[in-house]
């Protein structure tokens, strides 16, 4: 006895549309809709159709509009299966979001029109970080690209938009998400939505975030940064699978802040009355890296290892090149004062210094720029700020430096003040 043939498969198509409001009585009332067919051997018919059905087909027809309403559409009029969509105008973002590819995976297919507004995008897998010099040397322009329908779409744009829309992306917040969660970006050029996996923004947010606390402002699509970011945009390029463009430069610069054991060693001044250990001599290399660079930077060592010996020694590499041709300022806790003092005339004594502190010390306002070494105090600085910014320094120097944490406190605005080489 010949076996049965096996009925042809059922399947279920959803098309998205746009249609008028049922009962509208202008065609200009259109709202967005689904509309659920079925096919079978290459016809298909609408789920509404009235049609001859075997008690098979009826129930798979059944089960399918069951897992349509599932997943979070409804029938526009109760009782009629052709149109759908979800309770609010605002449901069809979060349809398309969340419950579109599980449908799919359900084995609906889905279709949309052209019309169809809530439409999203997805970028072609390669992202591209472009860096660009800027019209000052000091800056460079940061462009990121994705390819969404064919078509060059500059992400920056798109992230700040999603900032200023959805608020504050604190580092715990990032965390949270999953890699997997999508995050859509809205296109005000073209009204499109554009989802994108978390997992390759989340190191993109985070560095804007570190970068700038405030939304970064762009021009033609790119973010200007100062080239002390190039690590930064480097390694961002590596967590966020980035392909880059004109990076050369900024890497062989950005080479030895990743690599510190290979800055070059200079040479200790003949005029420093010490001899500097391993570690105070990588920290001198340091000051002078940070100084051909032109870059401001931290010196961070452990109390008592000779911060200020390495300081006073990188001054003296500037003395001796001829590039202390203006004092520098040092700022510290009043209880630093005296070490300052003590350390200069021990290791530095070619050093001209003069400390700031007490009633005397505007006896020495008007005559700044005849010292190497100026010492002042943050407990001093607001009330000499006006004096202490009349002149320009080498190099503005702060010990124990957490004393400026506070942006709003007396004695970090005046520092704002002052100008430094």
């Amino acid at each position: 006895m010949p076996l049965a043939e096996s009925p042809p498969p059922l399947r279920p198509v959803l098309r998205l549309f746009r249609a008028p409001r049922p009962g509208a009585a202008v065609r200009e009332r259109l709202m967005d809709c689904a509309q659920p067919w079925f096919e079978i051997d290459g016809a298909r018919y609408r789920a509404a159709e009235p049609r001859a059905r075997s008690k098979a087909r009826q129930r798979l027809e059944r089960e399918a509009l069951e897992t349509l309403a599932a997943s979070g559409l409804q029938p526009l009029v109760a009782g009629d299966a052709d149109l759908w969509a979800p309770r609010d105008s605002q449901g069809w973002f979060d349809w398309m979001l969340r419950q579109q590819d599980r449908l799919q995976m359900q084995g609906w297919q889905i279709e949309l029109d052209a019309d169809f507004g809530f439409r999203l995008h997805e970028p072609a897998p390669g992202w591209t970080a472009r860096l660009e010099p800027g019209e000052d040397p000091d800056w460079f322009n940061l462009a990121l690209d994705i390819e969404v329908d064919g078509q060059t779409q500059p992400l920056l744009p798109l992230l700040r938009a999603f900032l200023k829309r959805e608020g504050g992306w604190t580092a715990q917040r990032l965390a949270a998400l999953r890699d997997d969660e999508p995050l859509v970006l809205r296109d005000l050029a073209d009204e499109r939505w554009i989802k994108l996996p978390a997992g390759r923004l989340k190191p993109i947010l985070a560095t804007l975030g570190e970068l700038y606390e405030a939304r970064p402002r762009l021009q033609h699509g790119a973010l200007r940064l100062p080239r002390a970011a190039a690590g930064a945009v480097l390694d961002l390029a590596g967590e966020a699978g980035l392909s880059l463009q004109g990076e050369a430069p900024l890497r062989a610069w950005a080479q030895p802040l990743a690599d510190p054991a290979s800055l070059p060693a200079v040479a200790p001044p003949t005029s420093l009355r010490a001899s500097l250990r391993p570690y105070q001599q990588q920290g001198l290399n340091w000051l002078q890296f940070l100084r051909a660079q032109q870059l401001g930077g931290v010196l961070a060592d452990d109390m008592g290892l000779g911060k200020t010996l390495q300081t006073l020694a990188h001054l003296l590499v500037e003395q001796a090149a001829g590039r202390l041709d203006r004092p520098a300022l040092v700022i510290a806790p009043t209880s630093l004062m005296f070490n300052w003092r003590a350390e200069a005339r021990r290791f530095a004594p070619s050093l001209r210094v003069q400390v700031l502190q007490g009633p005397g010390r505007r006896l020495y306002f008007d005559r700044l720029h005849q010292y190497d070494l100026l010492l002042s105090t943050y407990a001093l600085l607001p009330r000499d700020a006006e004096a202490l910014s009349a002149q320009t320094y080498s190099h503005l120097i702060l010990d124990e430096a957490q004393a400026i944490k506070n942006p709003r406190a007396q004695a970090a605005q005046a520092l704002a003040r002052l100008r430094a080489r």
